[in-house]
């Protein structure tokens, strides 16, 4: 099982999230979650405007990467993923 990580924006959003999964570490450094060989595996639930290049962002990271659909607002940019 991985271990889990959250990242995002809110930093009051993500604390309270820590707390109920029991004390998971988080950041809302993206970089250095994504250059971090710990995390294996990328999670994307943002919006879809913002996950094509998230995803990207995993991928070029060498992440495993599971993610919400529609994984882009465009076909192009799904297929290019």
């Amino acid at each position: 099982m991985p271990r889990l990580l959250l990242v995002g924006r809110n930093e009051a959003r993500l604390a309270a999230l820590a707390t109920e999964a029991g004390g998971a570490p988080w950041t809302t450094n993206v970089d250095s979650a994504l250059s971090d060989p710990a995390w294996s595996v990328y999670f994307d639930a943002q919006t879809t405007d913002r996950r094509a290049a998230a995803v990207r962002r995993a991928l070029d990271a060498g992440k495993h990467v599971y993610c919400e659909k529609p994984a882009a607002t465009t076909t192009e940019e799904a297929l290019d993923l």
